[in-house]
């Protein structure tokens, strides 16, 4: 499966971590669903982010080559701080979930990037798996980390370790 590095600081592209690809297309689908829900409350740039970057990630178009592009995004520190509600609303969301994402929301997230990516409907069949709400928690909180931290986050001082069950992919 493929992995990418997902950074802050265009101009910085040391400054990050490396994450899978599948649990970076996860917490994207789930941020755009904390933006969908309050849609009529976010300045247009924020919409545009969701509408664009996280759309194109939440459905796999990016293979090894996932970027946030939040630099695009952030300009300033209003929008860095509206960002980080954004995330922190998303943690909010997948703690409701309990500890797992059940295998049948984790099989009809697949089977919409499917119907998005073919236009066609498909028969639903399971994945057979669960996912730990905990690590893409963690994967939130590292990108807030990154935001916060901007010129002092340092990925080679600490490269996340992120706690995936990469057997049940």
């Amino acid at each position: 499966m493929a992995t990418s590095f997902i950074h802050y600081m265009e101009d910085d592209m040391d400054k990050g971590f490396w994450i899978n690809d599948w649990f970076m297309e996860l917490v994207a689908e789930y941020i755009r669903q904390v933006v969908e829900k309050h849609r009529e409350h976010y300045p247009e740039w924020l919409l545009e982010l969701s509408d664009d970057q996280l759309d194109l990630i939440r459905v796999g178009l990016m293979p090894g080559a996932i970027d946030l592009a939040i630099y695009e995004y952030l300009e300033t520190t209003q929008h860095e701080d509206l960002f980080i509600e954004v995330l922190k609303k998303t943690k909010e969301l997948l703690r409701s979930k309990g500890s797992e994402i059940s295998d049948e929301e984790l099989t009809s997230y697949e089977m919409q990037k499917l119907e998005e990516l073919r236009r066609i409907p498909l028969r639903s069949k399971t994945l057979g798996r669960t996912q730990s709400t905990g690590a893409l928690i963690q994967i939130i909180d590292e990108i807030i980390k990154m935001i916060v931290e901007k010129d002092n986050y340092n990925s080679e001082k600490h490269q996340p370790e992120f706690n995936f069950d990469l057997e049940k992919l």
